[in-house]
């Protein structure tokens, strides 16, 4: 068996002629969630196929096929050059990542730090972490401070008699 080349449509029509799409507008919703949940999931099984044969293939030759590395252009500032000739540019453009900010400081400190900022407004921006909640509180006392609501998480199609009572 040759090689033939994959395109989303031609995996399409094969997937609709294995398994056809139903007719019923509901089945068919179930029916495309169901398949886009195992398109995912085999996309990854996919992915860690090929990364198992990678080795393999960086150490054959094929007379057909040759392995090559795709690459991609990244554009970047050089901070260090940038910092030698032109610290001037530097400390008017420079920043530091939150999550870096964030290890540097902590969460504490850097409240600390925003909530001397004159626009600050406690209603607006503070912000608490569950999880520094209950390693704070006993569980008893953390479970007061704890609300819980319900937000949408995409959508599902059952059949009736499969729903469970709520």
């Amino acid at each position: 068996m040759s090689f033939m080349h994959l395109t989303t449509e031609s995996v399409a029509a094969a997937i609709e002629a294995a398994l056809p799409c139903p007719g019923n507008i509901f089945e068919e919703g179930r029916y495309l969630l169901d398949l886009d949940a195992v398109l995912k999931d085999l996309g990854a099984c996919i992915r860690e196929r090929f990364n198992e044969l990678l080795p393999e293939l960086r150490n054959e030759e094929s007379k057909t096929y040759r392995l090559r590395q795709v690459t991609k252009e990244v554009r970047a500032v050089d901070v260090a050059r940038l910092r030698e000739e032109r610290p001037d540019i530097l400390s008017r453009i420079a920043y530091v990542y939150a999550f870096d900010a964030e290890k540097l400081l902590g969460k504490p400190h850097i409240y600390e730090l925003c909530a001397a900022l004159p626009g600050f407004k406690p209603a607006l921006h503070e912000r608490a972490n569950l999880g520094d909640l209950e390693k704070t509180l006993a569980p008893q006392e953390a479970a007061r401070f704890i609300k819980t609501e319900q937000k949408p998480a995409g959508w599902e199609i059952v059949l009736r008699d499969e729903e469970e009572e709520p």
